[in-house]
């Protein structure tokens, strides 16, 4: 019978989140972002309690794909590829 391991500690957990190399932030439904790692900090040039106050809508330009891609992940609960969008700051 195979063993089902616990799942890592938060120490753990955060110090591989924040190992990532690439921005990852994780938005609440309501657009808040609740959680960044390290490299997402130096991307938008924020600390993590001020990424906290923001929504997804603060940080990227009006109509930007971005915002369609991340609705779209929500309504069909799968991931999506998009490359070359544009991020730049509203």
């Amino acid at each position: 019978m195979t063993q089902v391991a616990d799942p890592p500690t938060a120490p753990v957990s955060d110090a591989l989140f924040n190992a990532l190399p690439h921005p990852v932030i994780l938005i609440a439904p309501d657009g808040r972002i609740v959680e960044a790692n390290s490299a997402a900090e130096a991307f938008f040039e924020m600390s993590l309690q001020f990424l906290r106050r923001q929504t997804l809508r603060d940080l990227v330009p009006f109509g930007s794909p971005l915002l369609a891609l991340v609705a779209q992940v929500r309504e069909t609960a799968a991931p999506v590829n998009e490359y070359k969008v544009d991020l730049g700051t509203p």
